[in-house]
């Protein structure tokens, strides 16, 4: 529990059960461009997105937090998930560095539920990498404010890392 305006929010370990909110906020982490139309639902199926839940719970490392509202309705998530050279994800760094996706319901954004469910994930992994769209400067400024660092930009996305050496 956390005082102020969070002081109805909580931030919990996944279950099982949270697997299809868990794939509505991989939905929702997918930035839209200014001007584009949303992606198709089906993207989801995609391997290069898929990737990133597909089994979820069943790989080594595989953690997610998710935040409840005091109604006990899902409003954001982040979840960690080790990929590997052979099958990357946009943020991949190495076999080593855990990507975390997160992503946090619209009518909920802009109340420091994805700050405070990336501090709780950083405290249990000290290093984790991700991708930002160069676009998406509001994440940008939130994971610089935290300490993820800029490594690689290519395509019009940033590859960041959180406790490299």
């Amino acid at each position: 529990l956390y005082g102020g305006p969070m002081s109805s929010l909580v931030v919990r370990r996944w279950t099982d059960d949270d697997l299809p909110f868990l794939w509505a906020m991989l939905y929702q982490s997918l930035h839209v461009r200014e001007g584009d139309a949303p992606f198709p639902r089906s993207i989801l199926a995609e391997p290069g997105i898929a990737h990133y839940l597909s089994d979820f719970g069943t790989r080594a490392g595989d953690d997610a937090l998710v935040c409840v509202n005091d109604n006990g309705e899902r409003v954001g998530a982040a979840w960690v998930r080790q990929l590997t050279v052979s099958d990357p994800g946009y943020g991949y760094v190495s076999d080593e560095i855990p990507e975390v996706a997160m992503a946090v319901d619209p009518g909920w954004r802009g109340r420091g539920i994805g700050r405070r469910l990336l501090e709780h994930l950083l405290d249990r992994h000290p290093r984790l990498s991700l991708s930002v769209d160069d676009e998406n400067v509001r994440a940008a400024s939130l994971y610089l404010s935290m300490g993820f660092v800029p490594v690689e930009s290519a395509a019009g996305s940033t590859t960041m890392v959180f406790g490299h050496t």
